[in-house]
């Protein structure tokens, strides 16, 4: 099945750039904290499922890939 060999390679592109992945998400969930209890509630409601992260994944690959 196409959607099980694709959360494959997901899967494994996240092992390779974890550390990276995690410290990334450290600094997002920094960036979210607000002293409004609105804006707190949103960010963690968007921020609490974070799924396959493709927008950072490929950052951190091109990263990667540009400075080796």
């Amino acid at each position: 099945m196409v959607t099980s060999s694709f959360d494959n390679i997901i899967h494994l592109i996240h092992k390779e750039i974890s550390i990276k992945l995690k410290k990334t998400n450290q600094i997002l969930d920094f960036y979210i904290e607000s002293e409004i209890p609105l804006i707190l509630k949103l960010s963690k409601y968007f921020f609490k499922n974070r799924g396959k992260q493709l927008r950072p994944v490929m950052s951190l690959l091109s990263s990667k890939m540009i400075n080796n």
